[in-house]
């Protein structure tokens, strides 16, 4: 049985900034597999939520780096395995 981590970020309340993330103190980068050298999915800062991210495998690395004078809340998430299902097509019949 094959499966991918689905993660849900219910909160996020960092430090707020630009929307790029690029220069941002605090910030949550996930990547896809066991460390920080995977594929990045996704980087995120300021506040958000109900933000999903699924995996293609099942690892997912989650690195959150807060540095800022100016506190934030942090972020709150949720995860589950699910099974990947096999891509079927149905094609009609003549």
């Amino acid at each position: 049985l094959k499966e991918r981590i689905r993660i849900v970020f219910e909160e996020v309340t960092l430090q707020k900034g630009d929307l790029s993330c690029l220069n941002r103190a605090d910030v949550i980068k996930v990547f896809d597999g066991r460390s920080s050298s995977a594929p990045a999915i996704t980087v995120l800062c300021n506040e958000g939520s109900e933000l999903e991210v699924l995996s293609t495998g099942p690892d997912l690395y989650i690195e959150f780096v807060a540095n800022s004078e100016w506190p934030g809340q942090g972020f709150k998430a949720s995860f589950q395995f699910q099974a990947m299902d096999s891509i079927t097509s149905d094609s009609p019949s003549t």
